[in-house]
């Protein structure tokens, strides 16, 4: 008889500029950061507060802070000596494109693995046959 083992939780590798590496767990926590971030950006790029790129680069910041946890945003801008805005964008969507790519790929090995399903009456079994 074969013995259960629990598969290894999957993570999101992140690394930028082969510089500076960050794991995300492909969890709720995790799905939940990163839809609270993108609502964040979307309220504040549509909000009348924003006076210039600088103020929505500090707002797409913010929201990798909040994915990656606390400093990541600086220590990832520490990467290039110009970064701004648009760089930012980057990396939220480098950072989203990597999770979900990784979602998909957990979800497309189990639907690989699902089991078959068996005829549950005879005349079921005997059409399988």
């Amino acid at each position: 008889m074969a013995t259960f083992q629990f598969s290894e939780r999957q993570a999101v590798e992140l690394d930028f500029c082969g510089e500076l590496k960050f794991s995300l767990p492909l969890d709720d926590s995790t799905q939940d950061k990163l839809k609270k971030a993108s609502k964040y950006l979307q309220d504040k790029s549509e909000g009348s507060d924003i006076q210039s790129l600088s103020e929505l680069c500090d707002c797409v910041m913010d929201a990798i802070d909040d994915v990656l946890g606390e400093g990541a945003a600086d220590q990832i801008a520490a990467l290039k000596p110009d970064f701004g805005f648009w760089d930012a964008l980057d990396v939220v969507q480098y950072i989203s494109r990597e999770y979900n790519a990784a979602k998909e790929k957990l979800v497309e090995r189990f639907q690989s693995q699902r089991p078959q399903a068996v005829p549950s009456n005879r005349a079921q079994r005997r059409a399988a046959a």
